[in-house]
């Protein structure tokens, strides 16, 4: 169940005001009120420490003052581990949310729960490389623009993400003039994607270059109805 809507209002937390904003102590963060930026490139949230929550208290970060073309990412974290980004909305920017280990391996144990991530215009959320991270209860939904030319993706997992969990989210409307897809898997390894739903106009579609034996795959949903996937490294839905 995606239960965005429905939160406890975190209280005992460093507040972020202002944008951009960059987190270098451990602890947690939470908005108390909308913040928004034009930012057409770089981050408006940058995690340059470990052991970090963000709770968004239900509230917006947008980036939609960016543009269309815009390569800006909402919040993103390099090498990091043990970050929570929680119960709010990232509305615009090129990517919605960028978790990020370089080389592999080297960050991970990430939960990105209870979000709203809408008109991205390239990528909801990213796992690229990070390992032991969830995304769960969330909702994906507006993801790319035809008219900027890059290649829409709901849920993106890369480079050697592995051992990650993908678990009831909805992830909808992703279009672009470039092959659209809903949840990508690509050199990524033991990732469980379960209980999800994508709905029209974009089909899921389950990527992997590993055989599909080294994955698990169980009832991602379009609409109401179950899903499988076919053999070979790549698995259309």
């Amino acid at each position: 169940m995606v239960s965005c809507g429905a939160f406890a209002e975190t209280i005992n937390c460093t507040a972020i005001n202002s944008l951009p904003a960059t987190i270098s102590v451990s602890g947690i963060y939470c908005l108390k009120t909308d913040l928004s930026t034009s930012l057409t490139s770089g981050t408006a949230i940058t995690i340059s420490t470990n052991n970090v929550t963000i709770d968004m208290n239900g509230l917006k970060l947008g980036g939609l003052g960016g543009g269309i073309n815009s390569t800006a990412q909402g919040i993103f974290a390099k090498n990091r581990l043990s970050i929570e980004i929680r119960s709010g909305t990232i509305r615009g920017f090129g990517t919605g949310i960028f978790l990020q280990a370089t080389p592999a391996g080297t960050g991970g144990g990430h939960i990105v729960r209870d979000m709203l991530i809408d008109g991205s215009g390239s990528t909801g959320v990213m796992f690229f490389a990070v390992r032991y991270s969830v995304l769960r209860d969330s909702r994906i939904f507006d993801i790319g623009y035809p008219e900027n030319g890059f290649q829409a993706i709901g849920v993106y997992l890369t480079d050697g993400a592995r051992d990650t969990v993908i678990e009831d989210n909805v992830i909808s409307s992703v279009r672009s003039g470039a092959s659209p897809v809903g949840i990508a898997v690509a050199l990524s390894l033991r990732t469980r994607i379960a209980g999800n739903a994508t709905t029209y106009p974009v089909p899921a579609r389950l990527r992997s270059r590993r055989p599909s034996s080294q994955r698990r795959i169980q009832r991602t949903r379009r609409g109401s109805a179950p899903v499988r996937p076919v053999r070979g490294w790549r698995c259309r839905v």
